[in-house]
C-alpha cells in the first residue's frame, strides 16, 4: 500500500515511518521540519511541506495517489500553546483543515488522526473512552478538539473514513 506520513519527522510520525517500510509499504513524508528532524530512509520518500502552504500542498498531492495518510504534523507543546495561540491553531487546526480539503479534492478517502487525551480535560474517571465528555483546559487540546469535530462532520458529509 501507499501511505502518506505528514510529520514524519517527528518523533511519533518517524516510528510510524520505520514501522510501515518494515511492513513493505511504500511512504511519503510531507513535514515542515519546524520541529522534527529529518532522518533519510532508503525508500521514504521526503517532501518538505509545510501544510499551511495550500499551493504546495495541492500540487504534491495531485501527483501522488495515496490509500491512506497518517497526520502525526502539528505543534504539540502546551505550554506554548497557551503562548502562541495563532501559531498554533494556524499549524494543528488550519494545516489539518488543509489537508482533509485536499485530499477529499483528490479523492483520498483514509485519515488516522494523532489526537490527544488533552481533548478532554480533567477526566473523571481513570479510564477514559472516546465517549467521554470532552472538555480541554488547554488552547491545544482545545484546537485537537476542534478537529475532531472537523473529522466528524466531513466523516459525515462526504463519507470521509
Amino acid at each position: 500500500m501507499k501511505f502518506l506520513v505528514t510529520g514524519g519527522a517527528g518523533y511519533i510520525g518517524s516510528h510510524m515511518v520505520r514501522f510501515l517500510l518494515s511492513k513493505k509499504h511504500k511512504v511519503t513524508i510531507y513535514d515542515n521540519l519546524s520541529s522534527g528532524k529529518f532522518i533519510k530512509y532508503n525508500k521514504a520518500k521526503f517532501e518538505k511541506i509545510d501544510l499551511l502552504n495550500l499551493k504546495k500542498l495541492d500540487i504534491a498531492m495531485s501527483k501522488s495517489k495515496f490509500d491512506a495518510v497518517f497526520h502525526f504534523a502539528g505543534l504539540s507543546i502546551v505550554s506554548d500553546s497557551e503562548k502562541k495561540l495563532k501559531k498554533y491553531y494556524n499549524n494543528n487546526v488550519i494545516g489539518a483543515k488543509n489537508l482533509i480539503e485536499t485530499m477529499i479534492k483528490y479523492k483520498i478517502n483514509n485519515f488516522i488522526f494523532s489526537s490527544s487525551a488533552s481533548v478532554y480535560g480533567k477526566p473523571i474517571s481513570h479510564k477514559i473512552s472516546e465517549s467521554h465528555k470532552m472538555k480541554p483546559i488547554s488552547n491545544y487540546g482545545k484546537n485537537k478538539k476542534e478537529i475532531e469535530k472537523i473529522l466528524i462532520k466531513v466523516g459525515k458529509k462526504k463519507n470521509f473514513k
